[in-house]
Parts: structure tokens; sequence; C-alpha cells
């Protein structure tokens, strides 16, 4: 089965893993955005329409408590077996017969290596994938550049989105392969998520963390204060704007001094009927509240931090890709969303900084 691309970004994707012009190719995005997914599916079709390829495939067994990566020298047999679970449960979903798959690995067309065993090795006829290069060190990507001989092709792919931990690795990953030449770079955002689990763990990791942020000593007060008043509410976290206003120096009129975050499905529960509760809280706290469901929809970020946030519905675009946030405008909207002497900008952005640690680029 040939995957289809259904997004725009997958269709930069496909189109450019079907380029044997390029040599080395990066692809970052979210879990169930398609990478591997579509890495696999090329990869297989290759194996199948000329016998002279093979597939090299990379990876990366780590530790999640010490983040130490365990080898196939370590592990032995069990190393092998965890891959071709990994492998199996993508061939399973491109309907693909696991029996065909397995006697590629027999033949050994398909090679489980990990990064000792490429030590003093190169490989020609070879495409060579490495999943998951978000969590081991740049300075193993880049040896495997080294490796990729003739007529070969080095893939790799990582998940940088909303794992500050691993910005570093996927920046000097972008900056070394964007030098190179026959070289691309795709980039894959939460918008280019299709499947409905992945959707959710990708909602769930952001609730999580948002969860974990500390609070200042004001934004835990208001959140008890709220929470005595409105008890069935999951409030996810508290986060106070009035500083970040101070420090761009500008008036705000729009923007709020609060922003109550609260679990999907639950922002109703406290603004309550027309708005009574919410009113009645900010009376009390003499402060101009808002509330935000944490969900994926970045317009609905731009709603709340930004000061032109009605904009939101008109933008064309919003897409959270790794560590920045792409604003798609119109050359109309541009200076609005800038604002005065870029006031409007830097505030949004210092709000997704403190808050996602993602930065801002407006772009039209």
């Amino acid at each position: 089965m040939t995957v289809r691309p259904l997004t725009e970004n997958q269709k930069d994707l496909y189109n450019a893993l079907n380029n044997e012009r390029i040599t080395y190719l990066a692809i970052f995005g979210p879990s169930g955005s398609g990478k591997t997914l579509f890495v696999i599916d090329y990869a297989l079709r290759v194996l199948k329409q000329s016998k002279n390829k093979k597939l090299i495939l990379i990876k990366p067994l780590i530790d999640p408590a010490t983040k130490r990566e365990f080898t196939i020298a370590e592990l032995g047999n069990l190393y092998f077996e965890n891959v071709k679970m990994y492998l199996k449960d993508i061939v399973d979903s491109l309907k693909e017969d696991w029996n065909e798959v397995e006697k590629l690995i027999e033949e050994k067309r398909i090679v489980i290596s990990d990064f000792s065993s490429l030590s003093g090795r190169s490989f020609d006829d070879a495409i060579i994938f490495v999943d998951d290069v978000q969590v081991v060190k740049p300075e193993r990507i880049i040896e495997i550049l080294m490796r990729v001989g003739s007529n070969s092709r080095l893939i790799i792919a990582g998940d940088p989105i909303l794992q500050a931990e691993y910005y570093q690795t996927i920046k000097i990953l972008r900056e070394v392969l964007s030098n190179e030449t026959n070289s691309y770079i795709v980039e894959l955002g939460l918008n280019d998520i299709i499947r409905e689990g992945a959707k959710l763990g990708m909602r769930l990791l952001l609730e999580t963390r948002l969860r974990r942020r500390e609070m200042s000593k004001e934004e835990k007060e208001i959140f008890e204060i709220i929470s005595e008043r409105v008890e069935n509410v999951d409030i996810v976290t508290v986060f106070d704007l009035r500083s970040i206003k101070e420090e761009i120096g500008a008036v705000f009129r729009t923007v709020p001094d609060v922003v109550i975050i609260v679990k999907e499905g639950q922002a109703g529960r406290l603004i309550g009927k027309q708005g009574a509760m919410i009113q009645e809280i900010e009376k009390e706290l003499n402060l101009k509240l808002r509330v935000l469901e944490v969900g994926l929809d970045m317009r609905e970020y731009f709603r709340v931090f930004h000061p032109a946030g009605k904009l939101a519905r008109e933008l064309k675009n919003l897409e959270l890709k790794g560590p920045y946030l792409y604003i798609y405008a119109t050359k109309e909207q541009r200076p609005i969303i800038l604002g005065n002497k870029g006031a409007n900008i830097r505030f949004f952005e210092k709000c997704l900084k403190q808050l996602l640690n993602v930065e801002v680029k407006v772009l039209t």
C-alpha cells in the first residue's frame, strides 16, 4: 500500500522522499504526523523495485529515566526484537505482508543497526534511516553523514514539539543539514497529526507540561481562590500576564491580566451562565480574567494572548512546528500583528515563550 499525503506538509514529505536528488533528508514533526509511516512505505517500495538496494534501520533504544542509550552489544537479541516490534507496527499500518519483511531482514536487505555498529563502515546502494534523532547527540548523526556511500541516502526523523530538552539537538541538525548540498528539511506540525490517538496524546503532553509549570506566589493564590469558588473545574495552571505587560511598556486594552487555563471542555463551568461566574471572580480579585482550554488549536492561544486576538479566525493559518509557532498572515494583517514598534508580537511571543517555550515567526 502506498501512503497518500493528506496535508500540504505531508505532500512536501512525499515529494522529497521520491526525489532521488536529495541525499540528506531531515523530517521533523510530532508523533502521528506520518514521519515514520511515509519513510518505511517509501523504503519498502524501493526494496521491491531494486534487488540491489538495502535499508539500514537505526531506532535508538533509550532508558527514559537515565537517558542512557542501549547498544546491540549490551542487549543482544532483545535489541533486535524491540526494533522488529516497532517495525511490525508500521508494516501492519501499511497493510504490508510482515512475512515478506521478515524475509528481507533474513536476507540482510533490511539491516537493524545501532550507532556503535556503524563505526568504520560506509554504505553503498542503501537507504539509511535514523528515527527519533531528538534523543541522541548531534555528533552521532553528523558521524553517519560520513557513512553515506555511492547511490545512498540518509533520512533522519525526529519529534521536537513541546520537548524543550531536545530543541538544541534539532537546532544543530537543522543548521548542519541546511548548509549541505543535496539536502532538504521537511517540517511537520500539529496540523499534520491525523490519528485521533496521536492528537489525544499530544494534547495530554501539552496539559502535563502546563501542570508542571512552576506558578508564582500570586498565581498560586489566584488558583486557590478560584478552586474554592468553583469546585467542579479542573484548573491546569494560572498565568499572570501583568509583569509581561510592564516589561513591554505598552497599553494593551484587550489583553487580560490573568489567564486561567483549564482542562478541555471545562471553560463553560468557570465562565458560568452568560459569564456570571467569571465576572464575580473578576470583581473579587479586581483583575481582568480570561479562560483558555488546553488544546492543539493555536488560534485559541492567539485569541487569548495576542493584543489583536480578534484576528485569530481571519488568519490564513497558525502552525506549531518544533520550537516555532508560524503565523501565516496577509500583508494587511502583518502590521496589526506586529503592532506599534513590534509591541504586539513581542508581547505575544513572551507569553508563548514562558508558557510553551516556543518562539513566533510571522510569514506573509
